[in-house]
């Protein structure tokens, strides 16, 4: 699915869009769902003659199952979970999940890796959260951190999903960074940069702070046309930030659990019941 971004309405960004677009490349806000790769292009202009000779491909459509185009020559993926889409999320309480509001919203039916029927229970596509709802209750689930809680720049983060179900593997994958902006794409105040590697799937994870606590949720990295490897700017990935969420929480009456303490050290390892509060959605 394409969507496209209205013209930014202040000079500092209005200038921004017209340097992207006289460049011909355009950056392309790509988010993180595996089979079902949403774009927004802020200079949707054709691929010029010279992009086109340097094997440059503007990123298209895909279907559930599709592949981007792999960064190295040569590479064949291997064959992708049929007709099936995939995305991450994560238990807030004992029934509750949190994703993304793009992961599930054209889903005709959502279940986890065990084939559990999720229900969608409420979905904000501003800030593109979605909660669903677990019939079987789950022993396990995050906590968030304090509203409180300063975003201080270079503070270590943690972000958990299911980026190429299937393909990685069918177990959670940990990846880790710092905090490397406190807004957005264009100085949007609802999220926050990271630079811990995110990937197709990651969307919906938990980013935790280094105390195990959730301080966001992965949404989407900054990427150019044709995932080339020597135009794709590295690691420049965003977040849902923990205003947005509690706002999100608080407005569909779901009694979630915050922690002002250290919940786990996570410097010293994931513990095991991390990796069960976190469950890849996967969508039909």
């Amino acid at each position: 699915m394409r969507t496209s971004v209205q013209k930014p309405k202040n000079g500092a960004a209005r200038a921004a869009w017209r340097r992207l677009h006289a460049s011909g490349l355009g950056l392309i806000l790509l988010l993180l769902m595996t089979g079902g790769l949403a774009v927004a292009e802020l200079a949707p202009k054709p691929p010029s003659a010279n992009m086109r000779k340097s094997g440059l491909a503007p990123l298209t459509d895909t279907t559930p199952g599709a592949h981007p185009t792999p960064a190295s020559r040569g590479y064949e993926p291997p064959p992708p979970l049929p007709g099936r889409g995939s995305g991450s999320g994560f238990y807030i309480s004992k029934t509750e999940l949190i994703t993304n509001a793009h992961v599930v919203a054209k889903c005709a039916d959502i279940r986890d890796a065990q084939d559990r029927k999720l229900t969608l229970i409420a979905m904000d596509r501003e800030t593109d959260l979605a909660l669903l709802r677990a019939a079987t209750p789950s022993s396990h689930w995050l906590r968030l951190a304090p509203p409180s809680r300063p975003m201080l720049l270079g503070s270590g983060v943690f972000v958990l999903g299911f980026p190429f179900y299937g393909e990685l593997g069918r177990s959670v994958v940990v990846t880790r960074g710092v905090v490397s902006s406190r807004t957005g794409y264009l100085g949007r105040r609802a999220n926050f940069g990271v630079d811990a590697l995110m990937r197709p799937g990651s969307s919906g994870g938990p980013v935790l702070d280094s105390a195990g606590r959730v301080i966001g949720v992965a949404v989407s990295v900054l990427t150019t046309p044709g995932f080339n490897a020597e135009t794709t700017p590295p690691n420049v990935n965003f977040a849902v930030g923990l205003d947005a969420l509690t706002a999100f929480l608080t407005a569909a009456k779901v009694d979630f659990h915050a922690s002002g303490e250290p919940v786990a050290k996570l410097s010293e390892g994931l513990p095991l019941s991390f990796e069960r509060s976190v469950v890849p959605i996967l969508c039909d």
